[in-house]
């Protein structure tokens, strides 16, 4: 299979899952919930699914090799593994996102970002202390773990 049929062979939760753990795994498991609350917040204005969500370009950076090699390899593994069926390990990080998209998509979690719909995290702006351009201006509604979330 390709990278592309990957991709298009996930749902909506596996694709939430696998953002969660690409944008977030080295987080504690509010920084995982923030993240999963911006997409979450992405499908309320825009009636799109958390898959195209997930998945549109150069959106969230786990799925572009330019944001980084090796997490992208890791995100593409598990992606493969589950477009084929694999099991999560019990009691992973991967599960723990899997238990909060499954909660996000159930809208049993309260969000946590007030309304935000983008973040960024500063220490991984190169060069330091680099702000996106579509941040520049605003004062961020949340900062929680390494992520400043944003209604923009």
């Amino acid at each position: 299979m390709t990278n592309l049929e990957i991709k298009a062979a996930l749902t909506d939760e596996q694709a939430l899952t696998l953002t969660l753990w690409g944008e977030a795994r080295s987080e504690r498991i509010e920084g995982r919930i923030a993240v999963g609350c911006v997409i979450r917040n992405r499908m309320a204005k825009g009636q799109r699914s958390a898959k195209s969500i997930c998945l549109a370009k150069s959106q969230f950076s786990c799925w572009w090799t330019w944001g980084g090699q090796n997490n992208y390899a890791a995100v593409m593994d598990w992606a493969r593994k589950l477009s084929l069926g694999a099991a999560i390990p019990a009691k992973s990080v991967l599960d723990e996102c899997a238990w909060i998209a499954d909660g996000l998509l159930g809208n049993r979690v309260r969000d946590t970002v007030k309304t935000a719909t983008h973040y960024y995290a500063p220490a991984a702006m190169l060069p330091a202390g680099r702000v996106p351009g579509w941040a520049k201006g605003l004062e961020p509604l949340a900062a929680i773990g390494g992520h400043l979330f944003f209604r923009v």
